[in-house]
């Protein structure tokens, strides 16, 4: 039995034995095939070979804490974060870099023989090293304000001196806040990540630096200290900090609006610059106080420089006026605008002078200035109609103090230009009245999201007393368009501003929002759709779209009537809350915003409606003189599909460059 129990005994050892050398077998050949040929000898040199006699320190212990380093690294197959902390700030526009070290010796990299210090950029790596690149990822993120991810370049590259593996990340950043650095190996995040990283604004630019006026004309008075607030920023559009500019640079400079003294400085004002510094996001920022006092009335003109350099909309006009004189504005603004006017004397009409001054009525009310002119007294005639846009300019030509007459022209880009002679004191005061209008006008501020939020507390303030009962309303979803102006024919303002309560024929549902947020999304998509025989098309290869000249028959003015409708519908009820948002899915050319508005279309409107157009013949025209090119003011016509030329109209008027400036 003894032996039996020994033979047993031996044969148990003996499997156990073979087992555990395969195992050990398998987990060396994996261990040579992750770390390289390489390891033995790295481990015979970190402590078997002398140390460097000139090193500096105590030999031994350098030896070993370098030692414990590698192996560490071998060991625990984990790259690691460096960054260089030898700067100290950084700064949005400048390229920043860090380092992910690779665990050593891992065969990851091929080779470059080279004997300088510098990091050597690897262009071939071996399929190890894409591998080991596709095992870690880089995720650079904004954490203050809006998060957002940004881009970068990496490196895989070797450095011969610490025989150590590295992808060199570089990335740019032109938003100041705080970033946050996300590494990972394998789902894991390596040491030292995430790392936060602070990136301040550059110098101020006095271009991207901004004034929140609330109008390019402001009304002041003598007797009163006027306070208006800057904005400075540097050339990302970033808030810049105190340290980032002086107060002591910037200059503040009236002058007269009379052309004949047009360059001439107001001495008779005084003003300072005091800066004030406020967090937001985090973010620190400074804001500019400009503080200044005029004490005569009149007419000037203000301009805001940085170093000898006016900044973005830093030029703005100002209506100063006595405390009686403003006295005199409140009151006419008590009384019908349509009782209203103002006499002056015209003098010229485009450039046609009077034969001899013709008195005429000025009527300033809050959408329009209206020129007019009575036959015999009794019948009226508009001479001129100008709109409260920024559009409108007055000038002031000559200011005579003894006759106390003030001569100035009224114009805009379509209007005749008119030239006309008042009263002094009467002239500020219709001046000081269109100031109001045109604040009135612009919301209180230049800035979209005020005007967006002017607007819509003026609808809300509009309907805030009136009940919004449901009305019904059912359309078929085969043809909506034509089902919904069917359904909508006899609607007036009462019935458009009631709450819809759609019904899609030949489906079950009940509109509990749901269905009136589909009908005008639905709308939306159908109606300005880009499409060359649809109600809207765009200019050339640009996404805006505009009214469709050239459209299918089936299309006439009664659908573009129920599209401005929509429209109007898809403003009402986003003004009214976040409940009620619906968004208008159209993206129009600016030109035709400009038409809705009641401005004019401008040749930089073409820079964004057809960019194909104005960088290759409007830039040119602007920028060149093309008189001895002899060109020709002509339209052509082309088919969508193959190109042929179908029209060609020409004018046979040939254009200066004077003309073609005048013309876009």
């Amino acid at each position: 039995m003894n032996s039996i129990q020994d033979r047993l005994v031996v044969f148990g050892s003996a499997f156990c034995l073979m087992v555990l050398g395969y195992v050990v077998t398998r987990l060396c050949r994996r261990f040579f095939e992750t770390h390289g040929p390489e390891f033995w000898s790295q481990f015979y040199r970190c402590f078997c070979c002398r140390h460097d006699p000139n090193q500096n320190g105590n030999p031994i212990i350098a030896s070993m804490q370098r030692s414990r380093r590698r192996i560490e690294s071998c060991l625990t197959k984990q790259p690691e974060l460096i960054v260089d902390h030898s700067v100290t700030e950084l700064r949005v526009g400048e390229t920043t870099s860090f380092k992910v070290t690779l665990p050593e010796n891992r065969n990851v990299f091929q080779r470059s023989s080279t004997s300088s210090n510098q990091s050597v950029h690897v262009a071939h790596p071996t399929p190890n090293s894409l591998l080991m690149l596709n095992s870690i990822s880089i995720e650079i993120r904004k954490i203050s304000g809006l998060s957002e991810n940004i881009s970068f370049i990496q490196e895989l590259s070797f450095e011969p001196e610490t025989r150590e593996d590295f992808i060199l990340v570089k990335y740019t950043v032109r938003e100041a806040g705080f970033y946050e650095v996300h590494v990972a190996y394998q789902n894991v995040p390596v040491t030292n990540s995430p790392m936060l990283h602070t990136f301040l604004s550059t110098e101020l630019d006095p271009e991207k630096t901004t004034l929140l006026r609330q109008s390019p004309m402001i009304l002041i008075l003598t007797v009163e200290s006027q306070t208006m607030t800057i904005e400075a920023k540097d050339r990302f559009e970033n808030f810049c900090r105190l340290e980032n500019f002086s107060p002591s640079d910037f200059t503040f400079k009236v002058t007269n609006m009379d052309e004949n003294f047009k360059d001439k400085i107001v001495e008779t004002m005084a003003y300072d610059f005091t800066s004030e510094s406020a967090n937001e996001w985090g973010e620190s920022k400074c804001d500019l106080q400009l503080h200044f006092e005029i004490f005569l009335p009149g007419y000037f003109r203000g301009t805001i420089f940085y170093r000898n350099r006016p900044i973005g909309n830093g030029a703005f006009d100002l209506v100063c006026l006595t405390p009686e004189e403003n006295q005199i504005r409140l009151e006419i603004h008590k009384r019908p605008q349509d009782s209203v006017f103002h006499n002056a004397k015209l003098l010229a009409q485009n450039s046609e002078m009077q034969k001899s001054p013709t008195e005429v009525y000025i009527y300033v009310s809050s959408k329009a200035v209206v020129v007019k002119q009575f036959f015999l007294s009794i019948f009226p005639f508009r001479l001129a109609f100008y709109r409260v846009l920024p559009a409108t300019k007055v000038d002031l030509i000559c200011d005579n103090l003894e006759s106390r007459l003030c001569t100035f022209t009224l114009r805009d880009r379509m209007q005749p230009k008119l030239t006309l002679e008042m009263e002094s004191t009467n002239f500020r005061i219709f001046i000081a009245i269109f100031a109001h209008f045109l604040k009135q006008r612009l919301g209180g501020s230049e800035s979209f999201e005020n005007k967006q939020k002017f607007f819509q507390e003026e609808v809300r303030l509009a309907r805030e007393d009136k009940n919004r009962d449901f009305i019904n309303i059912s359309v078929y979803r085969i043809n909506l368009i034509d089902s919904s102006i069917a359904a909508t024919k006899g609607f007036g303002v009462r019935e458009w501003v009631r709450k819809p309560k759609i019904h899609f024929e030949g489906e079950e549902g009940h509109d509990d929002g749901g269905l009136r947020r589909e009908w005008l999304t639905l709308l939306c998509q159908k109606l300005f759709e880009n499409d060359p025989k649809g109600l809207f098309c765009s200019m050339g290869n640009s996404r805006l779209v505009h009214p469709n000249p050239h459209r299918a028959k089936i299309w006439n003015l009664r659908h573009y009537e129920f599209a401005g409708k929509i429209v109007g519908k898809c403003l009402l009820e986003s003004s009214l809350g976040a409940f009620h948002q619906q968004m208008v899915n159209g993206r129009f050319s600016r030109s035709f915003l400009a038409h809705l508005i009641g401005s004019f279309p401008q040749h930089k409107h073409f820079e964004q409606d057809d960019p194909e157009l104005h960088l290759g013949k409007v830039k040119y025209i602007l920028e060149n003189d093309v008189t001895s090119m002899e060109m020709l003011f002509q339209e052509e016509e082309y088919e969508n599909e193959t190109g042929i030329l179908l029209k060609f109209d020409n004018f046979y008027r040939q254009l200066t460059s004077f003309q073609m400036v005048k013309i876009f």
